[in-house]
């Protein structure tokens, strides 16, 4: 199934809820921001091993302490939607699956180059759920689309 039927009629929606801090961060861990490398080969078929994956810090509502960790890539909607499922699951199961992260957002770009304001939102390690719709700054959904569910082998999407 290609990732253009999944985006094509989908309105955006709300999901997350962080939970939690880390306790005792520094001011200084609070200031250091993760930035990976770019993949170093990426597979050229598959376009969302092209992006540089990025990696940020994500505060307590105080911004006093370290409360996990997010991973992001910014793609060119047009191009995500070129994709195939089996693009998606292998992007997945290689920078989110088993991570550490709080959530891993796939944010898309328009023509222009700028946000378009929808993106892809996995909540933590977890590659068989993610939530299509409107995203915020923190590229997390806040007002759902529908669901892209991994089920035997592919990734379905299912409209709210």
């Amino acid at each position: 199934m290609k990732i253009r039927t999944l985006f094509a009629s989908v309105s955006l929606g709300l999901l997350m809820l962080l939970v939690g801090c880390s306790e005792g961060a520094t001011s200084s861990d609070i200031s250091d921001v993760e930035n990976s490398p770019a993949v170093s080969e990426p597979e050229e078929s598959n376009v969302f091993f092209v992006p540089e994956v990025e990696y940020e810090h994500i505060l307590n509502g105080t911004k006093t302490s370290i409360a996990g960790k997010r991973g992001f890539i910014y793609i060119d909607k047009d191009v995500a939607l070129s994709a195939t499922s089996e693009d998606l699951i292998a992007f997945a199961e290689e920078y989110i699956e088993g991570s550490d992260l709080s959530w891993f957002s796939i944010i898309l770009k328009n023509s222009a180059g700028g946000v378009a304001g929808t993106g892809v939102c996995f909540i933590g390690s977890d590659i068989y759920n993610a939530t299509y719709g409107a995203i915020d700054s923190d590229g997390v959904v806040v007002d759902p689309y529908g669901s892209l569910l991994y089920e035997d082998g592919t990734y379905e999407y299912k409209a709210f």
